[in-house]
């Protein structure tokens, strides 16, 4: 058995990186009532519309980036969501939750639909400058946004928690 993994093997497993995140992700807001959508677990803490905003812009980001793809989101949603963002309490200030979870469902599809085109040779590119400290490679970086989908999935868990909503797991 060979240990070099073929074209097929590595966009596979980052495809599969970054489909088992968001599903992850997925599964914790499919459990998050509405009135709970923007309730931080304690102040200055991140709420669910701000998690799915920013889980958004941050795929569109890298698209428009390293995939050269078009932005549609909003400007003002760079100021919302954007990294060094801060989450507001107020609902009033966020997009609704079809619209954000529109943008995050469609954001995804794009930055995944760029990876599957990739070839072996693409996907072994390595990424420098200031990216390079979300992945060395455009490979790696399948595994780097699972691992911030994670991240922000454990915010929106502990505000379910607080709320006392029985854990999911």
């Amino acid at each position: 058995m060979s240990n070099a993994a073929t074209e097929t093997d590595l966009r596979k497993v980052t495809l599969d990186s970054l489909r088992f995140g968001r599903g992850f992700l997925h599964m914790m807001l499919e459990k998050t009532p509405d009135e709970l959508f923007c309730t931080p677990a304690f102040p200055g803490a991140n709420h669910a519309a701000w998690v799915v905003g920013h889980l958004a812009t941050t795929d569109e980001f890298f698209y428009k980036t390293l995939a050269g793809g078009e932005g549609v989101l909003p400007k003002s949603w760079d100021e919302l969501f954007g990294m060094n963002s801060k989450c507001e309490a107020d609902s009033s200030k966020y997009p609704t939750r079809t619209e954000l979870m529109a943008a995050l469902n469609e954001r995804r599809e794009k930055l995944e639909a760029w990876f599957a085109a990739l070839t072996d040779e693409d996907l072994m590119q390595p990424i420098t400058g200031e990216l390079e400290m979300f992945a060395k490679t455009v490979a790696q970086l399948g595994p780097s946004l699972s691992f911030h989908d994670g991240f922000h999935a454990a915010q929106i868990s502990a505000a379910r928690r607080a709320s006392g909503l029985a854990p999911m797991f």
